[in-house]
Parts: C-alpha cells; structure tokens; sequence
C-alpha cells in the first residue's frame, strides 16, 4: 500500500468514526425526547383525552391513535438521524380481521414501538416493572395493555385472563414469547403462554418476523456502541397458525413455531445494511 492509499484509509477512518460519535449523541437525544414524550402523554394528554368519555374499547382507539402517532414520530427520528433505517409508517401489517394473537421475535429495543406504530388498536402484553413503573404506566393502562406481571404461576393466569377480556371484543393481543431480547440472529425458547392463549379463545396466532442487520439496541449491542453502518429494521407477517391444524396443542404450536421462526431467521441473516462509509 503506497502512501496516497494508506492517507486516504486514514481518513476514511476516521470519518467513520467521528459518524459513529455523533450517531451515538443523536441516539442520547432521540431516546431522551422519547421518554420525555412518553412522559408528557402519560400524566398530561391521555388523562384530559380520557375525559372525552365513551365504552372502553373507544378510549382505547383514542389513546393508542395518540400514542401511535408518538412512535412513528420516533421511528421518523431515528430515520433522519441516521440511527436506523426503519419506517413503519410504509409498512403497515394486514392482520387478519377480528381477534387473534400476535407473536415476534425480539431482536432489539424498538421492537414494540415498530409493531404497534405499524398495527391497528392492539393490546401488548407489558413486563410488570414496566407497566407499574411511574414514567409510562398510565400510558400503558390508558392503552388497555397488559400487566405481564413477574412470571409467577398466579401473574401468568392473570395474564391468560385479561388477554382473553382483548381478544372476546375483538382486540389483537401481542406478545413476545421469548420474555427478552432474542440472541444475535437466533431465539431464545418460546414459552407456551401466547398460544394457549389462542387455543383457550380459539383465535389465530400470527407469527411476525422482526429483523435488524448490524445488531444495535439488542442485549450484545447497547446503545452507546453505534455500528459502522446504519442498521436495517424491518417487521413482515410470516405465516399465520390456527390452532385447530394442531388438534388444540399449544405445546404443538409452540414447536412448530419455533421451526419456522429459526428457518426464517436462517434466511435473513445475510440481509446488507446500508453503507454510509
């Protein structure tokens, strides 16, 4: 390598990485905008919208149009700070009508915010600490989520039920089975709450596939470790299952599931990143 070349690596290094820097201070701001968001429509516009008044599932259509709008802002955030090639806003997802349970994989952070900013009213089964937790917790109550309780025998009934309180008015439930952020390019062990749920109210189960190429945001990438390019993000329907092609077996499902999700995952692994170098 003559000189002329190694000067011109040089300096290609080192606007990579003076990339990566700013990439890491816009993602600072961008999450820091967001709870900040979140905290204003929690304890500010959803309590005074709430006082409009209607049934149930109509505060519920009011409060996550709002806060539907919120994520798409963030995912437009993180777009135009050059932090992540996501847009749910061109990818909405054709669920089936009525009810049914939506399952995905977890690769990253922003997974929630990207299916709920891309889906009609739907109802998310929340972590505990999360939904109790003084900054969002009335938003997530606001939203008729969830409590996931912490995993105990009783939390997990409790959760079977007001799932299917969604489901019997028509409301889509999504969960995450894995209960965490999925490995690199791999899953963890579904458990079987998400499709007893489908089998006890007798509702699809739609499997969706969310990708992210370099990993960013996930259990191995923390936020502060921006990648060289600018990640991919991206949520599509994979197939949807009925529990009555497994004779009711949610231990079935949860196999099969787990089959087609690591096959697809096998596939996508290769997908390429957008260079900004």
């Amino acid at each position: 390598m003559n000189r002329g070349d190694h000067a011109a690596r040089k300096t290609i290094s080192m606007w990579v990485g003076l990339g990566q820097l700013a990439r890491v201070a816009i993602t600072a701001l961008t999450f820091t905008g967001f709870y900040a968001g979140g905290l204003a429509l929690s304890w500010l516009v959803l309590p005074i919208v709430s006082l409009l008044g209607g049934g149930q599932l109509a505060r519920t259509q009011r409060a996550q149009t709002i806060v539907r709008a919120g994520f798409r802002l963030f995912h437009d955030a993180m777009r135009w700070g050059f932090l992540l090639h996501s847009n749910p806003r061109q990818a909405p997802l054709n669920l089936p009508a009525g009810p049914c349970v939506v399952v995905a994989n977890h690769p990253t952070l922003v997974d929630v915010t990207a299916v709920l900013a891309a889906a009609p009213t739907m109802a998310c089964v929340v972590k505990g600490p999360l939904f109790r937790g003084l900054l969002l917790g009335n938003l997530m109550r606001q939203c008729w989520h969830i409590d996931g309780g912490m995993g105990s025998a009783l939390d997990n009934a409790a959760v079977l039920e007001q799932a299917a309180q969604r489901l019997a008015v028509g409301t889509p439930v999504l969960i995450f089975p894995e209960g965490t952020r999925s490995p690199e390019q791999g899953l963890h062990p579904f458990k079987r709450g998400a499709f007893e749920m489908a089998v006890r109210a007798n509702v699809p189960v739609v499997l969706l596939l969310l990708h992210c190429y370099p990993a960013v945001l996930a259990k191995t990438a923390p936020w502060y470790r921006a990648p060289a390019t600018i990640p991919t993000h991206g949520v599509s329907v994979i197939t949807t299952m009925a529990p009555s092609e497994f004779a009711n077996d949610s231990k079935a499902m949860v196999a099969a599931a787990m089959r087609i999700y690591s096959s697809q995952i096998l596939a996508t692994s290769s997908e390429q990143p957008i260079d900004i170098s």
